[in-house]
């Protein structure tokens, strides 16, 4: 038997994580996604600040960030995966990284029009999602 969520679950988890990454980061980081519960792998190619509230309520099991996002990149790399983490850097979320448009977790723009982000690069995340399914 499948567990399934109603919305209103859905919304009260996706909420809880919005609320936990208040003041946080998402970070872009070159290479393969790690497993869940292990840190970080890879370059860390730039960190981008996420406002005080970083994401909006949630609707449906999704919810989207806040306003401007963006970073300074501190390393040339190919964004492999994104990070999302709290400010006291205790909890976090890896993602799939891509351009917009892409469906992926966390969408970017670099001004190239490619996941090459360059040493000074300035990185806007266009969007950022988080999602709770159903099942």
């Amino acid at each position: 038997m499948t567990l399934t969520l109603n919305t209103s679950l859905q919304n009260l988890q996706v909420d809880s994580w919005g609320t936990d990454l208040d003041s946080g980061f998402i970070d872009i980081y070159d290479g393969s996604q790690p497993a869940a519960n292990t840190a970080p792998t890879g370059n860390l190619l730039v960190s981008c600040s996420l406002g005080a509230d970083a994401y909006a309520a949630a609707a449906a099991g999704v919810a989207a960030k806040i306003g401007t996002v963006s970073g300074t990149a501190v390393a040339t790399g190919t964004a492999g995966y994104a990070q999302q983490r709290n400010a006291a850097n205790t909890r976090w979320m890896y993602g799939t990284v891509g351009l917009p448009s892409s469906g992926a977790n966390v969408e970017i723009d670099n001004g190239s029009a490619t996941l090459v982000i360059t040493l000074n690069d300035v990185v806007n995340v266009t969007t950022s999602t988080i999602t709770q399914p159903a099942s």
